[in-house]
């Protein structure tokens, strides 16, 4: 049995506007009666999980894959019919498309008019892609006019707007290169823990087109340059900067409307980064500010809006633990099932999805469910192989010790223990935080008095408080506030 095909996740990702239209498109087509496309896409639509073998039953098995081809090209027919007037990319094409059917039936001033809408909308997106085009369009009818003058304006034009387009697309590949290189580093680490991670972060932020936010030429150049460095400076734990310059990134797309339709999910992180940037800095009241925005993003594609969803969600829960209103919290996650149990897609364990786990063991653990939280964790840790970054899979063993501790589970506490520590030294990662934590939990192990477990914690408390104030162990916190685990002992 196939768990998946390009045509059920094409029609599960139509939007019910979308899906809509392409049931009325389909209806003109083919009369409803005999029209087994429009069958297979509404049972596919209703599909949690695609099963190819029930589908060969139900529509047969012989026609079956050119059934799906016809469901495919029906289906981006319908598409590009819905969105013809929508995207700038789309609208030029179509007044491209107008101009070629206008001239060659004679209409030169009406094919003319449609080539200037054209070349217009172009240039306000910065859709260089089409310039040659509409040049060659523009020199065929100043040719047809035998106009030389005007033929060698045109030309000297072009040369011009040809030198700008390839400096610019050079300009904005560079940004591209760069966005890329600093989602690797991002995936590799979530803050600088040693000097070797912070020297990586200092070397990229002293790449020339990073140095001032005049290099980038164009409106795109300019939104990555500034979400290129905010992710940068994140990784440095200077957020305060970081959501600068989200705060920037924000700025630009609200003031470009076209900008914001063709990099809808790149401005829905950056309304999370800011508001992450800012509860990192304790403005709580702010970053609540930006997630109130965030809920309220208007997206055009389900995907994105299942993205914002979940950032949303996960930030709001971050807020409800920092307030210890723990009950909410859960209530919160239980609500949103599907969108916290994202972790069952296919793919590398994403930034999201690694605090949408701290913080469900943070809320079910404050609720008084530490089982629950332990078991977060474990899932967790056991999805090492999708490409999780370290840092996150060794503070998971860390809290996953501190929960079998909760529940009193010596047995496998001690294994554990062991297991953390000849992987950390393998490693090479064995910092201050982490022997502190194994430190504590070693004597924990073999201290019975309550007076000795009393004095245990109250150490672990005090070094835990010393090292928020070392600029590479405070960093160990991010994902898991260690601190207040010790303190619910006291409380």
């Amino acid at each position: 049995m196939t768990t998946s095909d390009p045509i059920f996740i094409l029609a599960r990702s139509l939007s019910q506007s979308e899906k809509r239209a392409f049931t009325r498109f389909a209806k003109l087509q083919t009369p409803a009666s005999v029209n087994r496309y429009l069958a297979l896409f509404q049972r596919l639509a209703g599909m949690k999980t695609y099963n190819e073998t029930l589908l060969k039953q139900e529509f047969g098995a012989r026609h079956f894959e050119q059934l799906k081809q016809q469901l495919f090209k029906k289906i981006m027919q319908s598409l590009r019919l819905y969105h013809e007037s929508g995207e700038d990319e789309d609208r030029v094409a179509l007044h491209l498309h107008n101009h070629r059917l206008l001239k060659n039936r004679d209409l030169p001033a009406w094919a003319e008019k449609e080539l200037k809408r054209a070349a217009k909308i172009a240039g306000e997106a910065t859709l260089h892609q089409y310039g040659q085009i509409i040049f060659h369009r523009q020199t065929e009818a100043t040719i047809a006019s035998k106009n030389i003058s005007m033929l060698r304006e045109r030309i000297s034009e072009h040369r011009a707007f040809m030198k700008k387009t390839v400096e610019e697309i050079v300009n904005e590949a560079g940004y591209l290169e760069l966005f890329i290189e600093v989602d690797v580093i991002n995936e590799q680490f979530e803050a600088t823990r040693n000097k070797a991670e912070l020297q990586v972060i200092a070397s990229f932020l002293k790449t020339p087109l990073l140095r001032d936010e005049q290099a980038a030429l164009t409106v795109r150049a300019k939104i990555l340059f500034h979400f290129i460095k905010g992710l940068a400076l994140y990784l440095f734990c200077d957020f305060k900067s970081c959501a600068a310059h989200m705060g920037k990134v924000i700025g630009y797309f609200e003031k470009n409307p076209r900008m914001l339709l063709q990099e809808e999910k790149l401005y829905v992180r950056s309304v999370a980064n800011r508001s992450l940037g800012l509860f990192h800095c304790g403005l709580f009241a702010e970053s609540k500010d930006l997630l109130a925005k965030l809920h309220a993003i208007p997206v055009r594609l389900p995907l994105n809006g299942e993205y914002r969803n979940h950032l949303a969600c996960v930030l709001e829960l971050m807020h409800l633990n920092r307030q210890k209103n723990f009950s909410r919290a859960v209530a919160l996650i239980e609500k949103n099932t599907a969108l916290f149990a994202e972790s069952g897609r296919p793919g590398a364990v994403s930034q999201q999805r690694t605090y949408n786990v701290f913080q469900q063991a943070t809320a079910y653990r404050g609720a008084g469910n530490p089982k629950k939280a332990s078991q977060i964790i474990s899932s967790f840790i056991n999805e090492r192989g999708k490409g999780m970054k370290k840092d996150a899979y060794i503070m998971a063993r860390i809290l996953f010790m501190l929960l079998r501790f909760d529940l009193n589970d010596q047995s496998l506490l001690e294994s554990e223990i062991r297991s953390v520590q000849r992987f950390l030294k393998k490693e090479n990662k064995l910092f201050l935080f982490e022997k502190k934590m194994l430190q504590f939990l070693n004597a924990m192990l073999t201290e019975n008095s309550t007076q000795q477990i009393r004095r245990n914690f109250q150490k672990l408390k005090k070094d835990l408080l010393e090292l928020k104030k070392i600029a590479y162990e405070r960093n160990a916190f991010m994902y898991y506030d260690f601190l207040d685990w010790v303190e619910s002992f006291a409380r």
